[in-house]
């Protein structure tokens, strides 16, 4: 298992943000906007949280805001999860660490909003996880066929919690098994998967100390408190994507 955080300007911001299913987009198109748009930019400055949350809640009417005790390290983090160059990454733009430094939040890359239009289900994601971490997988670190005791590292949560704490449809808490501590001291991770229908899934780790598990409620409680669906009519727009890619991302890409 190997992991690092990198500045932001290693990674381009429109992989992050570009536009979901709904425009139907296809694996050769979307080969082609990578190829266009993320080789050049791999070493120019990414949008700040600030740009990305003002996307996200224009363009799929998603609420971020900071989650309170915590602070931007203005990294992304890139998290092989096994071995073999075909094996499982996360892959988060961006890492908030708690003021006593005994949790890292990790948020989703949007880039997988690319990849919606016929989804592996949030169980399959998580089992692809969890056997990563598990060295489950072959020499080229594909995941091995056969089932894991899903239960006993995921609890889901009833439809009314869902909905309170993320305006979703389904959550999934995993408790995720970590070979090694991350970055020598974040012996436990979390991960929680968000869901609704219709709308980008969200892909969050918690990172935590021996310590810092004794504060996971609250930890996860500053995460329910900064991210939500707003409206349950929204429908994509893909203009309005467009305007903003131009009006909020790109501006704030190269403001420097």
């Amino acid at each position: 298992m190997t992991y690092s955080h990198k500045t932001r300007e290693d990674l381009n911001v429109l992989n992050e943000n570009l536009i979901d299913c709904r425009l139907g987009i296809r694996w050769v198109t979307v080969c082609v906007l990578l190829a266009l748009f993320a080789l050049p930019a791999l070493a120019q400055q990414s949008m700040s949280f600030n740009a990305f949350k003002r996307y996200t809640s224009k363009v799929y009417d998603i609420r971020y805001t900071e989650p309170k005790g915590f602070t931007d390290m203005k990294t992304v983090a890139y998290w092989r999860l096994d071995a073999g160059w075909r094996g499982t990454v996360s892959l988060h733009s961006f890492v908030f660490q708690s003021n006593d430094g005994n949790c890292l939040l990790m948020y989703p890359h949007f880039i997988e909003s690319l990849f919606t239009c016929a989804p592996p289900s949030i169980e399959h994601k998580i089992t692809t996880e969890i056997k990563a971490l598990l060295g489950r997988t072959d020499s080229d670190g594909r995941t091995l066929a056969g089932d894991i005791d899903f239960d006993k590292y995921v609890e889901i949560a009833s439809a009314e919690e869902a909905r309170r704490c993320f305006n979703a449809d389904s959550v999934y808490v995993a408790h995720l098994p970590l070979r090694e501590a991350y970055e020598g001291r974040y012996e436990h991770c979390i991960g929680v998967y968000v869901g609704k229908k219709d709308r980008p899934r969200l892909y969050f780790k918690l990172l935590l100390t021996k310590e810092g598990m004794m504060h996971e409620k609250r930890y996860f409680r500053e995460l329910c408190n900064s991210v939500s669906y707003r409206n349950d009519n929204w429908v994509y727009n893909e203009e309005m994507d467009k305007k903003a890619r131009i009006d909020i991302v790109y501006k704030d890409h190269y403001k420097k």
